[in-house]
């Protein structure tokens, strides 16, 4: 199977909120994250993730239950739609690196 290699959107959000778990370990509801995002880590740390998938991340995280394998048609799918302005790092050795360009109503690009 040809594939794009893509970092996975689930990697990203799982790193991002692991890197503000002391925060939102106890967050039971979407109000619960809201009052979390207030703080400036947790703020920093989840701006690229919308609030259903924080939240999604935290229940799951808090249940125990395991990441569900997807296919990899679907994770890249998913890394493309979700993407921010950039993804990954503009460098030589990295792995991937993406940018969005500006939408122009009304008028081609190129």
């Amino acid at each position: 199977m040809t594939v794009i290699s893509l970092p996975d959107r689930d990697d990203a959000v799982k790193q991002a909120v692991d890197s503000v778990w002391e925060f939102v370990e106890a967050v039971e509801d979407i109000d619960d994250l809201r009052h979390e995002r207030k703080k400036s880590k947790v703020r920093d740390a989840l701006k690229d993730l919308s609030e259903n998938e924080a939240l999604a991340e935290i229940l799951r995280r808090r249940s125990g239950a395991p990441t569900i394998p997807k296919a990899v048609k679907i994770a890249e799918l998913e890394t493309l739609i979700k993407a921010v302005d950039e993804v990954g790092e503009d460098r030589p050795d990295g792995n991937f690196f993406a940018r969005a360009l500006p939408e122009v109503i009304g008028r081609p690009i190129g």
